[in-house]
């Protein structure tokens, strides 16, 4: 190889890296909404194509059976059975309000971007708020605690909606 080749290798390969570095850096993608898997994890295309796992949440399970224990409760059949249905209107309130639109996701820079099974870790935007909120609030979900840059805005989020027994909170 010449120097004139060399310098057009090198030239071809940073330029390479530096698309690379700079889509792994990227934290806000406008994507749409293909699938709602449960509560907490959706499906999209657009900017980019993935499963995602709505950060700093945890909604109760619709396939698998949930532990009142991780909720604070009381292992019981009946609160078992209580948020599992907590688990559907999860899915639900979800499906209706992003499946099959257009929103933002928006990558928190102080967590990994990817969790347990590669899922894009993300809160998702809507014109009007965030749904990871919005489950909290509407005791929907409990907080997922890692760390991420609202954890206390969440954590007093969910302290409302607890005193308030809102949701999954009224199956204690």
């Amino acid at each position: 190889m010449n120097k004139i080749e060399l310098l057009i290798a090198f030239a071809i390969l940073s330029a390479a890296l530096s698309n690379i570095s700079s889509s792994q850096q990227k934290t806000l993608y406008n994507v749409h909404v293909d699938e709602v898997i449960d509560g907490d994890t959706i499906e999209v295309s657009g900017e980019i194509n993935t499963t995602v796992r709505l950060l700093g949440v945890d909604t109760p399970e619709v396939s698998s059976t949930n532990n009142p224990e991780e909720y604070g409760m009381q292992d019981t059949v009946q609160k078992r059975n209580c948020l599992s249905r907590y688990g559907d209107k999860a899915t639900e309130y979800v499906t209706e309000r992003i499946n099959n639109t257009e929103v933002n996701l928006k990558v928190d820079t102080l967590t990994d971007r990817r969790g347990d099974y590669g899922r894009l870790l993300a809160y998702v935007q809507t014109e009007n708020t965030t749904i990871n909120r919005m489950l909290i609030e509407e005791g929907l979900a409990r907080l997922y605690i890692s760390e991420f840059s609202k954890l206390e805005k969440y954590r007093t989020i969910q302290t409302q909606s607890r005193e308030r027994q809102r949701g999954i909170w009224s199956c204690q």
